[in-house]
């Protein structure tokens, strides 16, 4: 008699289109061959950006900042939780960021749980306040160590998580996010729209992700504005986010002529920056581009820079905790930091971006030497193409089977 599959019930806040939720269909998508995958998202008001044909439970439980109706709606949330484990039978629950993790424990069973950490905890700008010191300090520690297996997307977040936030280290893993290397690369050979082709007859800076506090774009604008005229690029910006109209005032503030999609607007060369929204094919932008930047202030592993890495293009990033580091240059450490600008093996990493005078001048100085040496394009190009491989789906689903199967 063949053995039945495992249940296994894959848990996330929502499903809208963060690298949290890319990561989180790729894993559904990978493992509904071999198990029986249950999705549960808290609510789908804001609808599902990366659908599946696997069974998709919505605990239809909103959220709110009134902190009475937090906490009755964490509780609401770890009750219906816990009848769908019991209903489907579930061996196994994989939660995805941190408010499915504290579900996840909180509606345990005899289920083995496992919480798949995505960014940095103790640099997360947004974890602040009386309520990021809970979180910090009671919330984590007290949930995560209730788990059976904690698995990061990188090894600076394990050495976090052990050495900041205390928790068991023999509960700790690390398993990186998964790039579908050879399919990012053939959708970047597709044909960008007619009337977008001249803005890729110039150098070209772009950046993909949320318009967020944690991408940092404002930073990237500034630095753009000081390089622009002697470097003759132009600043391309993919992505959509609740940023979007203080990212539009900046560039005004400073003086640079915007493209707008959202507004019906014709293309030509004579604008500065070029916001772009979301798009569904982002890598046909990033391979025609000379060089790929991510400015951000905090990630995990980042998709963005290991799909601009897929496209073949030469990326710059800052080294923000945690990600680029282990990605373009894996010979420094957790404790590392970069203060000037370090030309990895795979990649360029840079000071963080703060407020910061001379940090800005690396900046213009770095992009400005990169953009006009063509054969330092290529090589890197070739090389982050080369690194990115060595996190492709196969080798990152084998990991997890593994650990499934345990």
């Amino acid at each position: 008699m063949p053995l039945r599959k495992k249940n296994i019930l894959l848990l996330i806040t929502n499903m809208d289109f963060g690298g949290a939720q890319r990561v989180f269909f790729n894993m559904a998508e990978e493992l509904k061959n071999d198990y029986a995958i249950f999705e549960c998202v808290f609510n789908k008001y804001e609808g599902v950006s990366y659908p599946t044909s696997n069974t998709l439970l919505d605990l239809n439980i909103p959220g709110s900042s009134n902190y009475i109706l937090k906490i009755y709606y964490f509780i609401l949330r770890g009750i219906k939780l816990r009848r769908i484990k019991k209903e489907y039978k579930i061996d196994i629950c994989i939660s995805h960021l941190e408010g499915a993790d504290y579900v996840n424990i909180l509606s345990k069973r005899d289920e083995r749980t496992i919480l798949w950490i995505h960014g940095s905890k103790f640099y997360d700008g947004e974890i602040r306040g009386w309520l990021g010191w809970v979180r910090k300090k009671i919330l984590i520690p007290f949930f995560y160590n209730r788990a059976d297996d904690i698995i990061c997307v990188s090894r600076d977040i394990k050495e976090e998580l052990i050495n900041i936030f205390k928790l068991n280290a023999n509960k700790i893993g690390v398993i990186t996010n998964a790039f579908d290397v050879d399919n990012i690369y053939q959708q970047s050979g597709e044909e960008i729209e007619e009337n977008y082709k001249v803005v890729f007859n110039n150098k070209v800076i772009i950046t993909s992700g949320r318009l967020a506090m944690q991408k940092n774009q404002k930073a990237l604008i500034k630095v753009y504005s000081l390089l622009k005229n002697r470097a003759g690029c132009k600043l391309v910006i993919l992505g959509d986010g609740v940023l979007r109209e203080r990212l539009i005032d900046e560039c005004k503030s400073l003086n640079l002529k915007i493209y707008n999609v959202w507004q019906n607007q014709a293309v030509d060369e004579s604008y500065d920056v070029y916001f772009f929204g979301y798009v569904k094919n982002p890598f046909k932008y990033i391979a025609r581009s000379s060089l790929f930047v991510m400015t951000s202030g905090w990630e995990g592993f980042p998709m963005a820079l290991g799909e601009a890495m897929a496209c073949r293009v030469a990326v710059l990033s800052a080294d923000c905790p945690t990600g680029p580091k282990e990605m373009l240059e894996p010979g420094l450490t957790y404790n590392d930091t970069t203060e000037n600008p370090i030309y990895g093996e795979y990649g360029i990493l840079m000071p963080l971006l703060t407020n910061n005078k001379t940090v800005y001048e690396i900046w213009v100085d770095t992009i400005d030497y990169v953009l006009s040496d063509k054969e330092l394009l290529v090589r890197y190009g070739l090389s982050a193409a080369k690194r990115i491989k060595d996190f492709g789906f196969q080798e990152t689903i084998l990991k997890w089977k593994q650990l499934i199967n345990q």
